[in-house]
């Protein structure tokens, strides 16, 4: 869990990427080891969201019906 600003609050287990980036509490999240990401390149616009919400619920879906098989 983190705060608005991704500052870590708390964990499950902690992590190392590499010798300089983990992930503990009070450290920033790490987005570019995460999932090469940047803060900056995280979407927040509701219209951008929408599509990938649909998606992946269609995805779901196929995987349900697989699963079924």
């Amino acid at each position: 869990m983190t705060d608005h600003e991704y500052t870590i609050l708390s964990l499950l287990r902690s992590h190392k990427f590499e010798d300089e980036t983990s992930i503990s509490v009070k450290s920033k999240y790490p987005f570019s080891h995460a999932a090469n990401l940047t803060v900056d390149s995280i979407t927040l616009d509701p219209v951008a969201i929408k599509p990938l919400m649909v998606e992946a619920e269609k995805s779901a879906e196929n995987e349900q019906k697989q699963s079924k098989k």
